[in-house]
């Protein structure tokens, strides 16, 4: 597995939430690392590019692009993995 490292500088503000809430006593669950500053897990980053590359796949395949799309499709898989898979 290649590692990178990713340096993101926020526009405005934003809430990074863990994803898992707690009823109705929390909404978002903030991440936070072992000195306390929250953080954006590597996982919702991979899950958000991936997301924007199926979108621009789903434009091709509108565009008429349909080789490009499948081009695409492939790509996505090879990059990012199958959604569930431990595998990439």
């Amino acid at each position: 597995m290649t590692t990178c490292t990713l340096s993101i500088e926020l526009q405005s503000a934003a809430l990074v939430g863990s994803g898992s809430g707690f009823g109705s006593l929390i909404d978002t669950d903030v991440v936070f690392d072992e000195l306390g500053l929250p953080f954006i897990p590597a996982k919702r980053i991979k899950g958000c590019l991936r997301d924007a590359v199926v979108e621009v796949t789903e434009m091709l395949t509108c565009a008429g692009d349909q080789t490009a799309a499948k081009r695409m499709e492939k790509a996505i898989k090879d990059v990012f993995g199958r959604i569930g898979s431990r595998q990439g």
